[in-house]
């Protein structure tokens, strides 16, 4: 398999939220590739403006340097992901296919996958801007999401675009009750339980 980015020597230490001390290293490509994202891009339509779908491209360059993970586990080699300048990418998260996380304010860590076509970003350009895009817990992105904001729980997040804090929820199954009961002797018992 060939590689498209190598980790250099280049590090830094974070202390992650849950108390352990993490050492990132940056990324550089080593190939030549494109991540091609899907962006709500404003048009006009005579005043009024229009978002329209519009798939972007942003080429990478054998030696580009991109963002911080924590091992290759976080990225795969494998398809077009990246994590661009100033991202974090620690713990278990992983980071593939075509998915691009970016930001100079934004964080992916806990059981994270963001896959597919999926985009993970901090608008930093804008000096107005103090959220950060902080992203935790065991949550799968896939499809076209697009996260530009902070997102934490359980759960599946697909073909969505996330602007404001959220958390996300695993659907609880419906719980069935279930009632026994018998005899004994001259009395009677009855339990009743939830699966």
């Amino acid at each position: 398999m060939e590689k498209k980015y190598i980790l250099t020597e280049e590090r830094r230490v974070i202390h992650a939220w849950y108390g352990r001390e993490i050492t990132l290293y940056r990324i550089v490509a080593v190939k030549d590739f494109e991540v091609k994202a899907l962006q709500n891009v404003r048009v006009f339509v005579g005043n009024e403006p229009r978002l329209k779908k519009k798939i972007v491209a942003k080429h990478i360059k054998a030696g580009d340097h991109g963002g911080w993970i924590e091992s290759e586990a976080n990225l795969s080699q494998l398809g077009d992901a990246w994590v661009d300048k100033g991202a974090v990418v620690f713990d278990k998260a992983i980071i593939k296919d075509n998915a691009w996380v970016g930001g100079k304010k934004t964080a992916v860590a806990g059981r994270v996958i963001v896959a597919d076509n999926s985009i993970i970003f901090s608008d930093d350009r804008d000096a107005n801007i103090t959220h950060c895009t902080n992203v935790a817990g065991d949550i799968k992105i896939i499809g076209y999401s697009k996260i530009t904001s902070s997102l934490a729980g359980e759960g599946i997040v697909r073909n969505q675009f996330i602007n404001k804090p959220t958390e996300v929820r695993l659907k609880k199954p419906s719980k069935t009750k279930v009632k026994f009961e018998c005899s004994v002797g001259d009395k009677k018992i009855a339990r009743e339980y939830e699966l």
